[in-house]
């Protein structure tokens, strides 16, 4: 999808100064995390036990449900007291989830599209769970067809509630219909019943006699029920085709950048120049603008290409950062810095194999490095791999304990391989030769949160965001961990914050809508559906 035009070059210093003035209020308050971390790596060791097994406690379908059903809470004083007030809250507790589920298939996001939270949705959108006594049941097998045929019976009624519903509602649509052709079953048996064979025909004889009657093409009935069958499903298949092709952003092939459409600094002969400024100054979506500029009349300045890869990373979109790393791959093949970038972002993008490949690639073009993995050779067999790298990273670290970058990439094969503690003691050992590197502070913060030390990741990402305000990664991370913590209103916040320097970020609008329904604040939902920021911006203050 193309992007919109930043403002023009003559105008960034003015964005600068906005941008800043905006941080001096929204950033958040550094907690001294140089003098404190040590003293919380210990203080947290019990306290991060009992926060994994809530966050275990709340992944089910009952902890799920718990944040779900304080939303309906208010409602469920009504849902008790008739059967028509149980029937309209079911009714609208699925059609919540069913937008909820619409939204976030929309957003393409695999990692969204495979929680638990998600399932639970899609099971609640269904009806396969429902509501009772502010608890969530499997519905049984009989309530859930009759729900479905039904559709005004109550949620919590007993077999007998809903067959004489059933009954009662027959009786009507019969009075209602009474000039309509008569039903296809009726018009099925009364044809059957017109055949003329004996017991023990042959195949043949019921075609024929099937023929005689005319087939199927002279069949009321059968004509009703094929093209009702067929149309139904197609239309189904049709509006979901429609609605989330729509919605989806059109998928990279490999190697293919997307250009903004509009762009102020094309013709500019200093853009690169002032890429690198606006990176520098955190202005993120301008600094791609003028790159862009660059790498269009320069297709073979590989640096040019790299910094911009490296913008698109800090602005959450890996496919992009990919898409301009390997055009800077392809102008300069043996470049660590590309390789190396290259591999962390197909890990972000969870693309285990190619991040390997990187990898590995980057410590063979090592000058310093490439005869201790030649030594080592190739893996036995390709489901060696991971763990085959690793241990060549792993011994080559033990040789070379002061190089920050084999650190990152022991890092980064750890967390592939999930050892969380590996990677967390590579990445804190990085720190401790580059402590200024907010990207190194990001990378400890997500492999703290994946390892559950959530509380732990927020030190981490504020950190990154004291060295580097406009950071919008550590921003959208930052949402992910208060998420995990259960503070949900605060994850939104965050979530806002990050979208303000990078609207088109679709996965975040996921993570914000959910965040939301999770706080109960489904009055927002709309304002997200309408991208209206401001007003976001607005209700979730930091």
């Amino acid at each position: 999808a193309a992007r919109g035009a930043a403002a023009g070059p003559a105008g960034w210093d003015q964005l600068w100064q906005h941008q800043q003035q905006q941080q001096q209020r929204q950033r958040p308050v550094s907690t001294g995390w140089a003098d404190d971390f040590a003293v919380q790596q210990h203080q947290q060791q019990a306290a991060w036990a009992e926060e994994f097994s809530k966050a275990e406690a709340a992944a089910g379908s009952q902890g799920w449900a718990a944040e779900f059903s304080a939303v309906q809470e208010a409602a469920a004083v009504a849902v008790a007291s008739t059967p028509e007030a149980a029937a309209a809250a079911a009714s609208d507790a699925r059609a919540t989830s069913a937008r909820l589920v619409d939204a976030l298939s929309a957003e393409g996001d695999p990692k969204m599209r495979n929680s638990k939270f998600f399932q639970f949705l899609s099971k609640m959108s269904k009806g396969d769970l429902m509501f009772e006594d502010n608890q969530v049941v499997e519905r049984p097998a009989g309530d859930a067809w009759a729900l479905e045929f039904g559709g005004n019976s109550s949620a919590a009624a007993a077999a007998s509630n809903w067959s004489s519903e059933f009954m009662q509602q027959q009786g009507q649509q019969q009075q209602q219909q009474s000039s309509a052709p008569r039903d296809w079953a009726a018009e099925f048996a009364d044809g059957f019943a017109n055949i003329n064979i004996g017991d023990g025909a042959t195949e043949e004889q019921l075609e024929e006699a099937w023929a005689a009657m005319g087939g199927a093409g002279n069949s009321a009935w059968a004509n009703e029920f094929v093209n009702d069958a067929e149309n139904s499903a197609y239309a189904d298949w049709e509006d979901l085709y429609a609605k989330n092709g729509a919605a989806l952003p059109r998928q990279h092939t490999r190697g293919e950048y997307e250009f903004a459409q509009s762009n102020p600094f094309l013709a500019d002969p200093a853009a690169f120049e002032k890429g690198k400024d606006l990176f520098k100054r955190g202005l993120l979506s301008e600094a791609a603008l003028a790159l862009e500029a660059e790498v269009q009349a320069n297709p073979q300045n590989a640096p040019a290409w790299r910094l911009l890869g490296t913008v698109h990373a800090e602005n959450d979109d890996d496919r992009q950062a990919i898409a301009a790393l390997d055009k800077a791959l392809q102008a300069a093949p043996e470049s660590l810095e590309v390789l190396l970038a290259l591999g962390v972002s197909h890990t972000n993008e969870l693309d285990a194999g190619e991040a390997l490949s990187y990898l590995h690639r980057w410590v063979s073009a090592h000058p310093q490095y490439r005869d201790a993995a030649a030594a080592a050779g190739p893996p036995p067999d390709s489901s060696q791999a991971l763990s085959h790298t690793a241990r060549l990273f792993e011994r080559i670290v033990a040789s070379a304990p002061q190089d920050a970058e084999l650190q990152l990439g022991l890092g980064v094969l750890q967390h592939l391989n999930r050892r969380y503690d590996g990677a967390i003691a590579a990445f804190q050992r990085a720190l401790e030769l580059r402590p200024g590197d907010y990207s190194l502070w990001n990378k400890l913060g997500a492999t703290l949160a994946n390892h559950s030390h959530s509380s732990e990741a927020v030190a981490a990402y504020r950190k990154a965001l004291d060295l580097k305000p406009n950071y919008m990664r550590a921003w959208t991370n930052m949402g992910i961990s208060y998420a995990n913590l259960g503070e949900y209103v605060a994850s939104a916040a965050y979530y806002v914050r990050a979208l303000s320097m990078n609207p088109e970020a679709q996965h975040v609008w996921g993570y914000l809508m959910t965040s939301l329904a999770c706080a109960g604040k489904g009055e927002l939902l709309k304002l997200v559906e309408a991208r209206d920021l401001q007003a976001l911006q607005g209700a979730l203050p930091l």
